[in-house]
């Protein structure tokens, strides 16, 4: 149980953060994230995503409550994206960036993120 508290309270804080950086510096991103086209910056990012992802879902098998099925989602997503990332071509997550790159999705993913983020570190801290 105090895994959950304290997985609650880094990935809240972290997905707030990064839903109020997606938001309010969305004009400064978007030329930033259209140059990425490099296989070397995939595969670190995919194994980065592959690594977190497990250590979430090794140390975090939580499914009694709302918040503890949240964050094993969480760690499960993080997984797969990262094998994803990994194994999908270059060729095709440079087309999803490419389609995704756009203000709206910035500001959509901000707000979605500020808000699981907020309900996290509510049981973390509060509950």
């Amino acid at each position: 149980m105090e895994i959950s508290i304290f997985l609650a309270k880094v990935i809240g804080i972290y997905l707030v953060i990064d839903g109020l950086s997606a938001i309010t510096m969305h004009k400064e991103l978007i030329p930033v994230v259209a140059e990425i086209k490099n296989k070397t910056f995939f595969v670190g990012w995919g194994v980065f995503a592959t690594i977190i992802g497990l250590l979430i879902v090794v140390s975090h098998s939580y499914w009694a409550t709302l918040y503890q099925t949240g964050i094993s989602l969480i760690g499960w997503f993080v997984l797969v994206k990262g094998i994803l990332i990994l194994f999908l071509p270059v060729r095709f997550l440079e087309e999803i960036i490419l389609k995704l790159n756009k203000p709206i999705f910035y500001q959509i993913g901000g707000l979605f993120s500020i808000l699981i983020g907020l309900w996290l570190t509510y049981f973390g801290f509060v509950v």
